[in-house]
């Protein structure tokens, strides 16, 4: 079965939105950076939790909330990577085989 494709003008609504929510919870939680990895994944696995249950319902008439769970996890997953690339909150590398761990320069 062939995917149906996602079109421009989807991708633009969808972006959007995203935006919107991101604002939302820069507005709610401030621009702190997550602590570390942890709190990451700990934000991220509550996220995925919520749309679990949601999927879960098998409430047919639920997408309006698995699209927003969606957008938390997605918001979530941003929010880390910001966190992280920006501002190495962690002692720990985020790739265990990295170079510098291997000894080259």
């Amino acid at each position: 079965m062939k995917r149906p494709e996602v079109g421009e003008v989807i991708l633009n609504e969808v972006h959007d939105v995203f935006l919107k929510n991101l604002s939302r919870a820069i507005a709610k939680n401030g621009r702190g950076a997550y602590a570390s990895v942890h709190e990451t994944y700990g934000v991220i696995a509550e996220e995925m939790q919520e749309f679990l249950e949601t999927l879960r319902s098998n409430n047919l008439h639920a997408v309006d909330q698995l699209e927003r769970e969606l957008l938390d996890i997605a918001v979530a997953a941003f929010w880390g990577v910001a966190s992280i690339g920006r501002h190495r909150v962690d002692t720990e590398p985020l790739h265990p085989n990295s170079s510098e761990e291997q000894g080259e320069e």
